[in-house]
């Protein structure tokens, strides 16, 4: 239960640090426009946040490799078991951290260039979006499928195709995963936007008109990205195997009130957005929105983590075979 506890806020921490490389170069879009009509505020501000999107993609990748290596020494061997299957995709994945890598280097490098001199403007904004939505493409499918991969190891041949692989990126058992990240990425990387602004410093009446307005419209993002969490949220319920539903809704009492809690506090959230959405800038609100994410990403691993424990069952009876067993009582009831 300690390694549980220790993994489940080890990888909340992961997620939290990607969803802010994932999706935080788009909001650095809407501030350098701002700056581009001499919006000192949001000029400071977007080079902060396009440098944390930098950092937390380093930190980040650190910390995953980190996550599966204490994996590797507690025994849990069949996700590294799986890893050559993926040869080909893992090469390119690690080339395309590097990828994101360069393009914001080079977009923070154009930054002031741009903001003065209104040249390059369509290159410089390009490099932002293509440092996302590389991040946001290649990375949850490729872990979303590994982790099917792994939990039904004996249905793949010994390396995963192409083909193969984009089935199963677009199929119920992945996709749905995947949306939830790119939402959930808006969503936390709108939250952080949004605590920045109100703790960056004001130089006059220009900065605080600029910090609320840039304020209100991170809330909404976030609001929105929150709201739709709410259908996907159910979307990927739905699109678990019958033994992880039967975990998430009762099976697991650990899981179940991960889950169950978790979703009470998607509500409060959206709550506090959109109150946030129309007021001023506030410490009380801004440090509720952050406590109230970071749970809501610890609860929803702990529940993941824990529906997937496997079933316990006699010693001469696999645990695929139970799994089965359970999801056909599921079935019947």
């Amino acid at each position: 239960m300690a390694f549980e506890l220790i993994n489940s806020i080890l990888l909340a921490i992961h997620l939290l640090m990607v969803n802010v490389a994932s999706a935080a170069p788009i909001f650095c879009i809407y501030l350098e426009r701002r700056a581009s009509r001499s919006d000192d505020f949001a000029n400071r501000l977007g080079i902060q946040v396009a440098k944390t999107a930098v950092a937390t993609l380093v930190l980040g990748s650190m910390l995953g490799l980190t996550i599966g290596l204490l994996g590797w020494l507690q025994g849990r061997t069949l996700y590294v078991e799986v890893l050559p299957r993926f040869s080909w995709k893992i090469f390119w994945g690690i080339t395309e951290i590097f990828f994101s890598l360069i393009c914001m280097g080079i977009y923070l490098a154009m930054w002031r260039r741009t903001v003065q001199e209104r040249r390059r403007v369509f290159i410089h904004r390009t490099l932002a979006i293509l440092a996302a939505s590389n991040l946001l493409y290649h990375f949850p499918p490729l872990f979303g499928v590994m982790t099917y991969v792994a939990e039904n190891v004996n249905h793949f041949e010994d390396s995963i195709s192409i083909s193969v692989f984009r089935g199963l990126a677009y199929s119920q058992n992945v996709f749905p995963m995947t949306v939830h990240f790119v939402l959930a990425a808006f969503s936390v990387s709108g939250i952080f936007v949004m605590a920045r602004a109100k703790a960056l410093k004001s130089n006059g009446e220009a900065d605080e008109e600029s910090r609320r307005s840039i304020y209100r419209g991170s809330a909404r993002v976030a609001l929105a990205a929150t709201a739709l969490q709410v259908i996907v949220g159910t979307w990927v319920l739905v699109s678990t195997d019958p033994w992880q539903q039967h975990q998430l809704l009762g099976g697991n009492p650990f899981a179940t009130a991960a889950l169950l809690t978790s979703v009470l506090l998607t509500f409060g959230l959206g709550h506090l957005l959109g109150t946030a959405s129309f007021g001023s800038p506030d410490t009380n609100t801004v440090r509720g929105l952050i406590s109230i994410v970071v749970l809501i990403v610890f609860l929803m691993t702990w529940a993941q983590r824990e529906s997937r424990q496997p079933p316990q069952g006699p010693a001469n009876v696999s645990s695929t075979e139970i799994r089965n067993q359970e999801a056909s009582r599921c079935d019947l009831t």
